[in-house]
């Protein structure tokens, strides 16, 4: 194990230790925490991932972009693109596919990883970030928990690199992988209401951009969404 790679064996989460190691040692760009056992795996909005332990493969990794603070979003948007490349690493490019803003699903949409972007934030810009990206084994015939990690590592050490090129290209990669482009969705409001349309992509900030009938486009931001559901 190198000096930017951490292992554990059980820890309440691999998120909590990465945050310590970058806040209290000021670990470095691409330092990475793998553990074997959450005891307390959480997503976006403090979910509970569902799968279980033994059929996880998990790590969290340390970003520090150069972004503007109202930018943070994009960190999302980079994380989820770097998790497909793992994804597809370990199945082929075919049949996988992003779900705004933190699920890759399969072919049935079923959800087989997932990740959460804690994003700290300094004077007017983006200090580091904490993603953590998760992949339910299952979905992966064949592959152990180390070649999983070993593709979670990569993939996500190379996606940092999105942010610090032009925006537009990182949000025409996602536009090309998301499932929900051009597809009707209401999505579900914190703390309470619903924004409904048709998916175009996502923004120069991150945010998904739903276009009314009448062309008028609403912006729905991260920490604004409860949930996305497909119209039919």
């Amino acid at each position: 194990m190198s000096d930017s790679h951490r292992h554990f064996e059980v820890a309440v989460s691999a998120e909590a230790l990465a945050l310590a190691w970058a806040r209290r040692e000021a670990a470095t760009a691409g330092s990475v925490v793998i553990v074997d056992h959450e005891i307390s795996p959480r997503g976006r909005l403090g979910r509970l991932w569902p799968g279980a332990q033994e059929r996880t493969a998990v790590i969290a990794i340390v970003w520090r972009p150069m972004l503007r603070a109202e930018q943070a979003d994009l960190v999302w948007i980079a994380a989820s693109l770097g998790l497909l490349t793992s994804v597809r690493a370990l199945l082929g490019p075919s049949a996988t596919g992003l779900w705004w803003p933190d699920l890759v699903v399969d072919a049935g949409e079923r959800r087989i990883g997932e990740t959460r972007a804690e994003v700290q934030l300094g004077p007017g810009r983006v200090a580091s970030a904490v993603i953590t990206a998760r992949l339910d084994l299952d979905a992966f015939p064949g592959a152990s928990r180390d070649t999983a990690v070993e593709c979670l590592i990569a993939g996500l050490d190379s996606a940092g690199d999105h942010l610090d090129g032009d925006i537009d290209l990182l949000r025409v990669a996602y536009a090309d992988s998301c499932v929900l482009v051009g597809r009707r969705v209401t999505a579900r409001l914190l703390p309470q209401g619903a924004a409904r349309g048709t998916v175009r992509g996502v923004d120069a900030l991150g945010r998904l951009e739903l276009a009314s009938v009448t062309g008028l486009v609403e912006r729905v931001t991260i920490v604004g969404l409860d949930r996305l559901e497909v119209v039919t």
